[in-house]
């Protein structure tokens, strides 16, 4: 659906239910659930002097025959199970895992430890059971010498450090299931706060032990740890 004021400009609306009422010769349409990112630009992170910071990982997943292309040209990932692309919240395509034996790696991934960032990116849960892990970085098993961010067992959405780990109370994989959401989890190595932000919305803070100590190996659809594979698909990753 598309809207112009003054006939300017189409402008697109969004995925989402909405009610459209027309009064008066008035049209006016609102949206069901005001709560869910519709907006299909990005939203663009800064510093507190304002000046825009750019990701130093970027997966757009836009290009089908590269899909663990980076757009910042530093950390191009291997295709593992024949990952595949589907239709995308952002751009052309979006990556798809199916559950079972799919992922993308690099053995030369960011270095995050002690180090401050965030991690974005939309998700598109289909798997309904166990571990589903988007993100890790990491090899070994140790209090945080790995990084994940998914969902557990127990339908919680979690941002782990390895056994100190900041877990949602409310049980996200189950009203995340076939629909895109938008999330970030951000760290500060000054105080070793993290917080977990669901479409816009603060969801969970809390503080780890202390900062991440892994090895560079970043993967994207599973976790060596357990194993453990993500089922859905995941749309425009950034890591800052």
């Amino acid at each position: 659906m598309f809207y112009s004021i003054n006939y300017n400009t189409l402008t697109s609306i969004g995925p989402d239910t909405y009610n459209i009422n027309f009064t008066n010769g008035i049209v006016t349409i609102t949206e069901t659930n005001p709560n869910i990112i519709t907006d299909k630009s990005y939203p663009i992170l800064k510093d507190f002097s304002g000046n825009t910071i750019a990701p130093t990982a970027w997966y757009a997943f836009d290009t089908s025959t590269n899909i663990g292309l980076d757009s910042i040209g530093l950390y191009n990932m291997t295709n593992n199970g024949s990952v595949n692309v589907s239709l995308g919240v952002k751009g052309n395509f979006s990556a798809s895992f199916n559950g079972t034996n799919q992922s993308l790696t690099t053995s030369s991934g960011v270095n995050l430890n002690s180090k401050s960032f965030s991690i974005s990116f939309w998700s598109y849960l289909t798997k309904t059971f166990g571990d589903r892990y988007i993100l890790n970085i990491g090899s070994v098993n140790g209090t945080r010498q790995f990084l994940t961010i998914g969902y557990k067992v127990a339908h919680t959405f979690s941002f782990c450090f390895f056994s100190d780990d900041l877990d949602t109370d409310k049980l996200y994989a189950y009203e995340d299931l076939n629909k895109w959401i938008h999330y970030t989890c951000t760290y500060n190595v000054i105080n070793n706060q993290r917080i977990i932000y669901r479409n816009g919305l603060l969801v969970k803070v809390g503080n780890s032990g202390g900062s991440l100590n892994t090895t560079n190996i970043l993967t994207l659809g599973y976790f060596s740890g357990f194993p453990a594979y993500y089922g859905g698909g995941v749309d425009d990753l950034r890591i800052y």
